[in-house]
């Protein structure tokens, strides 16, 4: 993820493809504060990411998102898996002798 402010154009977004590409990583996002020029959405390659896990989805491989937008509950496109809840909780025990074991020791049974 890469953060920018002031003025950001095209040639960001080609720099962060390229470190994308040399990083090995899958997805990249620039986070900026003013909303991507028609330059920037143009210069973001139509590449995208499908998961092993998610065969079926398609996520963007460099993402642009504005500081407004991530406020405002906007998220970046990418595999999320939650594990299945398959176990109850189990019961809480306590280390010490219950009231009724003390009880029962004061009275000296």
């Amino acid at each position: 993820m890469q953060v920018k402010s002031g003025h950001v154009g095209a040639k960001e977004v080609r720099e962060l493809e390229g470190t994308r590409k040399q990083e090995k990583a899958e997805i990249a996002a620039l986070l900026t504060l003013k909303p991507p020029s028609k330059p920037m959405k143009e210069a973001v390659p139509a590449d995208y990411y499908v998961s092993a896990l998610f065969p079926d989805l398609r996520f963007p491989r460099l993402q642009i998102l504005t500081i407004a937008e991530l406020f405002a509950g906007k998220q970046l496109e990418y595999p999320r898996w939650v594990p299945p809840k398959t176990f109850k909780k189990a019961a809480r025990r306590r280390k010490g002798p219950s009231d009724e074991e003390k009880q029962q020791e004061l009275m000296g049974v």
